[in-house]
């Protein structure tokens, strides 16, 4: 994972963490619009709009300039 945030840092970019296997049916999504000062705002602002996820759960967060 280390890796996967270096890349994004240099490039950019998101990349893809690594997640443990799972069944496709357990895979669920959910995104929030917003506005923010910077990528860091974004991030901060996303996590509390989100739902808290669910204990043992695998979260993969990013951020979209549009």
């Amino acid at each position: 994972m280390l890796l996967a945030s270096l890349a994004e840092k240099t490039t950019g970019r998101p990349t893809a963490d690594i997640v443990p296997h799972t069944d496709p049916g357990g895979i669920s999504f959910q995104h929030v619009r917003l506005v923010a000062n910077d990528e860091d705002d974004a991030y901060n602002q996303g996590w509390n709009l989100l739902p808290q996820p669910a204990q043992g759960s695998v979260c993969n967060d990013y951020v979209v300039q549009i």
